[in-house]
């Protein structure tokens, strides 16, 4: 954007030996007025709140420069320089080691860098979870993985459970069919049925009356014995191991 003033000799000479003493207030207001303007071409200035009496970084502007700076000790440098017609960034340590950190819009990294990162990452034994299928050898250019954990959730080890002491050990089902074992303390209400037709009738009182001769009955049969649904909720992703 413009300037309200151009920053030049003229400027920086106000005021002048020759201005009075009262004009000096609006030359201080005009320097302030340049110098806020500049330091919005990088900086935020919030009007209210808890970051009302600071500015912050909107941005960093590095102006090209034509070779390294001069190393300084204990102090280090982030800068650009123009690399075969092109802006990118440095920087140079106390020692005047430079790196160059941007290549071509990318990272200056080299694969050798690279794996090496993400394999402090990803080191053998590693799980990589996704919802895409692509293996990681090829999104990551190196590595041995495989397809890991098919159907199966993961746990988190318990040394203190024999269910879940081991690494990659696995357990439990999808359906489960209940044993007598696993069923709930209960009981079945019945009637007894008499075993004959003899001796069997009303007395006096109006009330059915039987003999001694009757068995114990049973009540009717509810149920198919088939496996129920055994599976917490869930969400499927791809799962691979990396074995080398």
């Amino acid at each position: 954007m413009p300037y309200t003033d151009t920053w030049d000799a003229s400027f920086e000479a106000l005021p002048t030996d020759s201005n009075y003493v009262y004009e000096v207030d609006n030359y201080i207001r005009q320097l302030k007025l340049a110098v806020r303007e500049r330091m919005e071409k990088d900086h935020y200035f919030d009007e209210a709140g808890t970051d009302a009496d600071h500015g912050e970084h909107s941005k960093i502007t590095f102006h090209a420069q034509s070779a390294k700076p001069t190393a300084v000790a204990n102090k280090g440098f982030l800068y650009t320089k123009d690399v075969s017609e092109k802006v990118e960034l440095f920087f140079e340590d106390e020692d005047a080691n430079e790196v160059q950190i941007t290549n071509e819009g990318n990272l200056n990294m080299s694969a050798g860098t690279l794996e090496a990162i993400i394999g402090t990452i990803y080191p053998v034994g590693a799980i990589y979870v996704s919802t895409l299928d692509t293996n990681p050898a090829t999104l990551f250019g190196f590595g041995t993985w495989e397809a890991f954990g098919a159907g199966k959730t993961l746990v988190g080890l318990d040394s203190t459970d024999t269910d879940f002491d081991t690494s990659e050990k696995t357990g439990g089902e999808k359906t489960h069919e209940l044993t007598e074992a696993e069923l709930a303390p209960h009981v079945h209400d019945g009637l007894p049925v008499h075993s004959s037709s003899t001796n069997v009738g009303t007395d006096t009182t109006g009330y059915w009356r039987v003999d001694s001769n009757v068995t114990t009955g049973e009540t009717g049969s509810a149920g198919s014995g088939t496996a129920h649904n055994n599976l917490q909720p869930y969400i499927v992703v791809y799962m691979f191991k990396r074995t080398a």
